[in-house]
């Protein structure tokens, strides 16, 4: 692509060609401004830049002349800022205007944009999610079903279409026309209310999020005082009814901490063995209640997260083994296996099982499934699970049949650390 640059400023000039060229874009500097129109019929050109005040001709009437020898793309660029040189310099057919001193990132996108737009085999078509935008006949396809835009709606969808990201008022080019201003100040005041309401429910979410946390960490103090008691007294019932109010302010604070697990991730070598050892010794009571046949072979594997938050992802599965415990043998078979790409540590439980129709959903937020007798459900665990799984960089996976077994993967991918260790 090659870009004109016309300016009587020869510095102005110089760094702006040496800015276009680091770009990858070619640069024609014209300075005959005696006759401009005619030394840049000597080239082909791309895009113009072009200044407004220049000797002997201003950049209107010099836009004049090149639009009836060419139809090269004009993108003003002047230290003149009032509304009325910008509306002049669409009406001499620019297709934009910056003023000076510039933005040199918003300079380039608007580069980017004009010569897009001025090559009709750039692109015919824009596509966002299933939504087709054609830009030659102004009309939005969605599926099978297609409708003609107004002058007005293709250009708002136009541009949310090339900003998907972008807030719309500040892509947008302020209009000239009356009857498009209305629109433009309605977009510009929903998007500023939009952004305080943001912020606002932003705020407010950070503060309720570290009021959660302060009072997770302060109730985990009486919690603490109360299993000690009941442990010395060998009170186990209500140790074990604490122990739940523990587990329930436990999964609180992760799930509270659930978004940002990189602000409290130390990666460390662990010992998968001595994971589970620590996670059932938690549940020893719960377990022996249930009357639970533990198996634990193939262990020695190492892998490398976070000890806490694996802790308590294994917590959270093997207390839902527990809760959906149903046979008069309960079992409970934990084992490791590794290959060249992972190690795959799995979770089995002879439990009540999950109905297939609801396997695909259960690691959903919420979900309970479709068995109301179940009153202990939360749909929490499992999600959180999942959720901290993704987080840590894990792949969780389940399996279950109705009235046999739930087996629960969680895959270790191996990558470069296992293999200095090995």
């Amino acid at each position: 692509m090659k870009i004109a640059i016309i300016e009587d400023d020869e510095i102005t000039r110089l760094e702006l060609s040496k800015l276009l060229k680091k770009q990858g874009y070619g640069t024609v500097l014209l300075t005959n401004f005696k006759n401009l129109t005619e030394e840049l019929s000597q080239y082909v050109v791309d895009l113009v830049l072009l200044d407004i005040n220049l000797p002997y001709e201003n950049g209107y009437e010099i836009c004049k002349k090149m639009k009836k020898l060419q139809q090269v793309p004009v993108i003003f660029v002047t230290s003149r800022d009032s509304s009325a040189d910008e509306l002049k310099s669409i009406q001499v057919g620019g297709i934009d205007f910056i003023t000076k001193p510039y933005d040199t990132v918003i300079l380039l996108e608007k580069i980017k944009r004009a010569l897009k737009l001025s090559d009709p085999n750039n692109f015919r078509e824009i596509v966002k999610k299933e939504c087709t935008l054609d830009l030659h006949l102004s009309i939005l396809k969605y599926r099978e079903e297609s409708v003609e835009l107004t002058r007005n709606e293709f250009r708002i969808l136009y541009y949310f279409f090339m900003s998907e990201e972008e807030i719309i008022s500040e892509i947008l080019p302020k209009p000239r026309e009356l009857q498009n201003k209305a629109y433009y100040y309605a977009l510009k005041k929903a998007c500023k209310s939009m952004n305080e309401e943001i912020s606002k429910r932003m705020e407010e979410q950070l503060e309720y999020q570290e009021y959660v946390e302060s009072f997770a960490h302060e109730i985990k103090i009486p919690i603490g005082a109360l299993s000690l008691i009941f442990d010395n007294t060998k009170n186990y019932v209500l140790k074990k009814e604490t122990d739940k109010i523990f587990q329930l302010v436990e999964q609180m604070l992760y799930y509270a901490r659930s978004e940002n697990t990189e602000k409290d991730y130390f990666v460390k070598k662990l010992n998968l063995e001595d994971v589970i050892h620590n996670v059932i010794l938690k549940f020893r009571h719960s377990l022996l209640e249930v009357k639970t046949v533990i198996d634990i072979h193939d262990m020695d594997n190492i892998v490398y997260t976070d000890e806490k938050w694996l802790s308590f992802v294994l917590s959270q599965i093997i207390q839902n083994s527990i809760k959906y415990f149903d046979k008069e043998k309960n079992c409970l078979s934990i084992y490791s296996q590794r290959n060249d790409n992972y190690i795959l540590l799995v979770i089995e439980d002879n439990g009540c099982g999950i109905k297939q129709s609801e396997l695909a959903r259960v690691l959903e937020k919420g979900f309970t499934g479709s068995n109301r007798k179940k009153a202990n459900a939360t749909g929490m665990g499992l999600y959180l699970s999942k959720k901290l799984c993704d987080r840590l960089g894990l792949k969780l996976e389940i399996d279950s049949k109705e009235e046999e077994y739930t087996k629960i993967n969680i895959i270790f991918p191996k990558g470069s650390v296992h293999s200095l260790a090995e």
